[in-house]
């Protein structure tokens, strides 16, 4: 198993060093045949492998390369300050028993009956609910909720849409210059009427649910910028639209506002008093008294 397997053994004892056993994915047992309180690991000999390692790292030493064998040396110094005392198991009776839950673990989704693998958009959206920044998902709702795309487009992004081919678009500037936007700190800003920044997002976005634009079609930068080169004038921005900078599908009142104010504040200036005066207490003195008045 090591010496089959070794950098993924490595890459899952440094996980089980960070994150422990995995509690919603435990390892199948059976009682071991002639002998007493011993069990037979039908599925999960790669983590008992993992585990073992990081016990007795020269358990495995030969099986797997020198520069492996040290990177384990190192997590099992690790492991070694709090190891893992109990790991959890579910004991079938028989080999018979467990067959249907180990092929539906190993074999993919089975139509269904099996783990379902993320695609992009709900890897996306998962990221997008802990917190973290998606500038492009936030740009795929942007033109759900305010575009014009046909039913049948709506669909398909609804039920396969091709993400990461939509953030490799979003993360080149050149791009994002043709089209109107800006991201900083993964937040979408524009200085254009939502209407001009739609025109190229919605045809980027339809293109790319129908399938007429794939990832091989913008892979490199000279892809991307021939795709974005062969728009019409109708399909880019009219730059000459731009106004205050805001947040993309923030009415445009808001982002002036907020940045006339900014602009106030910053060309606001104290008044000094004058040096210069015909009167014995000028007018813009400001006197303060810390005593109090005397009852």
């Amino acid at each position: 198993m090591a010496s089959l397997q070794e950098k993924k053994i490595i890459v899952l004892a440094d996980h089980i060093i960070s994150h422990g056993i995995n509690l919603s994915d435990l390892p199948i047992i059976i009682e071991a045949k002639d002998e007493a309180d011993r069990y037979s690991v039908l599925d999960g000999n790669r983590r008992l492998t993992a585990l073992r390692g990081l016990e007795t790292p020269n358990l495995v030493k030969g099986a797997i390369s020198n520069r492996n064998f040290k990177k384990l040396k190192d997590l099992s110094k690790k492991y070694l300050k709090e190891p893992i005392e109990t790991i959890w198991t579910v004991q079938a009776d028989t080999r018979e028993e467990a067959d249907p839950w180990i092929k539906l673990r190993h074999r993919g989704e089975s139509g269904g009956a099996g783990l379902v693998e993320w695609d992009g958009e709900a890897g996306a959206r998962y990221d997008k609910r802990r917190g973290e920044a998606t500038p492009h998902l936030d740009l795929l709702n942007f033109v759900l909720d305010k575009g014009n795309l046909r039913d049948n487009i709506k669909s398909s992004i609804k039920s396969s849409f091709p993400i990461t081919t939509l953030e490799r678009l979003v993360r080149d500037p050149d791009i994002r210059t043709f089209t109107g936007i800006d991201v900083r700190k993964g937040i979408v800003y524009t200085r254009l009427p939502d209407d001009e920044v739609l025109k190229p997002w919605e045809k980027i976005i339809t293109e790319l649910a129908k399938g007429t634009t794939t990832v091989s079609d913008v892979k490199v930068k000279e892809d991307r910028l021939k795709y974005i080169g062969d728009f019409d004038k109708g399909q880019l921005p009219d730059q000459s639209k731009s106004g205050s900078t805001r947040k993309l599908g923030q009415d445009p009142g808001e982002g002036e506002e907020e940045t006339n104010d900014k602009k106030k504040k910053k060309n606001k200036k104290k008044t000094k008093p004058s040096l210069s005066r015909d009167s014995l207490i000028p007018k813009e003195t400001s006197l303060h008294i810390s005593e109090k008045k005397n009852q």
